[in-house]
């Protein structure tokens, strides 16, 4: 059984209480398990945050988290989601997507991305981070090989719908957090859904999210 705390997660409250303070986030994961696990530290920091998994099955549930979220005044910027927890529900609201894992498919992780994109979105651009898990030994993990299919698919899908889609996904390595929030104030025109994804690979702790052992 696995023992200790989640490095993932500790990225995770270190940004929520740095670089993401006060910003809407969306945090995903494809396991309830790591959901619940994730909601227990961020109540231990005393972060506010909704959930919308398969166990929150209820429409009136469902509609309330949504609603806290996206309003403004609540004080809950950070909603937990899984694949069940991604259908019907908008959430403009957010300006960043976080990652924990992967979904195996590529239609999944554009409907996950659009929760975010929709009508009445306030925010130039939406910024996707995955954490990338990486073992002791420096080998690569299932999180490797779940986005390396991702890139494959995307490139699959980008010939057959042609050169529009291209760029609408882009994928970034190694920027943090502030440079890419410069880079949206700066260079993306407000009337534009840029999507910029980030994969984490420094090591330093503080402020940073990082590749995980």
């Amino acid at each position: 059984p696995f023992e200790g705390t989640s490095t993932k997660v500790e990225v995770i409250i270190d940004n929520l209480l740095n670089e993401l303070e006060g910003i809407k986030t969306i945090i995903f994961s494809r396991f309830e398990k790591m959901i619940t696990l994730l909601g227990s530290e961020l109540e231990k920091n005393q972060i506010k945050y909704v959930r919308i998994t398969g166990k929150e099955n209820s429409a009136k549930e469902r509609l309330d988290a949504m609603n806290r979220f996206q309003d403004g005044k609540s004080g809950v910027d950070v909603i937990l989601i899984t694949t069940a927890g991604s259908e019907s529900i908008n959430l403009q609201a957010a300006e960043h997507i976080i990652f924990i894992d992967s979904p195996w498919s590529m239609g999944d992780y554009i409907q996950l991305i659009g929760r975010a994109i929709r009508i009445g979105s306030k925010h130039k651009a939406v910024i996707a981070t995955h954490l990338i898990a990486k073992k002791k030994s420096g080998k690569n993990t299932i999180d490797h090989h779940v986005l390396k299919i991702l890139r494959q698919k995307k490139k699959l899908i980008d010939k057959v719908a042609g050169e529009s889609l291209e760029g609408g996904l882009e994928f970034q390595k190694e920027m943090q957090i502030s440079d890419l929030f410069n880079a949206i104030k700066n260079e993306i025109n407000p009337n534009s859904n840029l999507i910029t994804k980030k994969i984490h690979s420094t090591t330093t702790k503080k402020s940073k999210l990082k590749e995980t052992a």
